[in-house]
């Protein structure tokens, strides 16, 4: 009986270690062949042009095809829902602004997969906040006193779409302000520029990089950003939370993301050089001249943050009774 005993768990740390060892070897073999990285949204905007970064870095780094497949479309919720749906192997990825996982099922009555069950995140690779503009003629200088103005009159303000982090930034701001100004969406930062500058809408809240060239051109005025800490991009306009709302932030992040029966191993093992990436001095500085400051927060880092912002943006879009069709 002594004898069977040792047989037996003679046999089960042959298999333990040979798991072990199997686990090693495909963590390093990963990817075994070229990796598809969704975005879901168009070509040509930053988290496209991030995500191309990204991915050409890792190609060149692991010596394997890493392909950008834009997705649009839903407001992210069509390129989510294919990887929450593709083969948990591991080359299939996506790259999405955190908004799609956090505020679109409290903002859409179905996003087609269930973001906490179906994806298994990696990294938030990076954040970003939002600018609160305002047309020349508006005759404030802070957030203060336009807060004043919009308590005396009506005021609108500019984002560049219903539900994005422009959208959520203002009503989260307005609602710990106790006012109220109407929303006014337009299809990207672009031409929510543009209205402002023209004098459409008095007020933007918009992409730093889309609106820093016509600051420095002197045709609209910066009031404040929406991070705990100045932007690098522009250091003289001071936080909201220096503005009168002390501890008020609203950061937004890119982040990583698979399916969510992925194997833990290829999981890590994508961190791992995801973040060795983002520590080379010529990715930090073209993604910071981009108004992004890298993070690089691991799975379970990025999961509470995560699930911290899901709880945040519900409340927000719920007591401001935003929805998506």
């Amino acid at each position: 009986m002594k004898m069977n005993a040792e047989r037996v768990l003679g046999r089960m740390f042959v298999f333990i270690l040979l798991a072990g060892l199997t686990l090693v070897a495909s963590a390093q073999t990963y990817p075994s062949k070229a990796v598809k990285l969704v975005v879901p949204y168009p070509p040509g905007g930053p988290t496209d042009v991030a995500a191309r970064l990204i991915s050409g870095r890792l190609a060149a780094n692991l010596k394997q095809g890493f392909v950008v497949e834009n997705r649009p479309g839903a407001s992210g919720n069509i390129g989510n829902a294919a990887v929450a749906k593709a083969e948990p192997d591991g080359h299939t990825i996506l790259l999405t602004v955190d908004t799609t996982l956090t505020a679109n099922p409290s903002l859409f009555p179905e996003v087609g997969y269930d973001p906490k069950k179906d994806l298994k995140l990696v990294s938030l690779l990076v954040t970003f906040e939002q600018i609160v503009v305002a047309h020349t003629g508006v005759g404030a200088r802070s957030i203060q006193e336009l807060f004043a103005l919009a308590r005396q009159s009506s005021y609108a303000y500019a984002s560049g779409g219903g539900g994005s982090a422009a959208h959520l930034t203002t009503e989260a701001l307005l609602q710990r302000a106790g006012v109220r100004m109407m929303h006014v969406p337009y299809k990207g930062n672009a031409p929510a520029v543009t209205a402002v500058v023209a004098g459409e809408v008095p007020i933007g809240v918009l992409a730093t990089t889309a609106v820093l060239p016509l600051m420095k051109a002197g045709k609209m005025k910066a009031l404040a950003v929406s991070g705990l800490k100045r932007s690098a991009l522009v250091p003289d306009v001071p936080t909201i939370a220096e503005s009168g709302y002390p501890d008020f932030s609203a950061e937004f992040g890119i982040l990583l993301a698979m399916p969510a029966r992925t194997p833990d191993h290829v999981v890590n093992a994508l961190y791992s050089e995801v973040a060795r990436v983002l520590q080379e001095d010529e990715v930090r500085n073209a993604l910071r001249n981009m108004g992004l400051e890298v993070t690089a927060l691991n799975p379970e880092d990025t999961r509470r943050r995560v699930d911290a912002e899901t709880k945040r943006w519900s409340g927000v879009i719920s007591s401001a009774g935003i929805r998506q069709d």
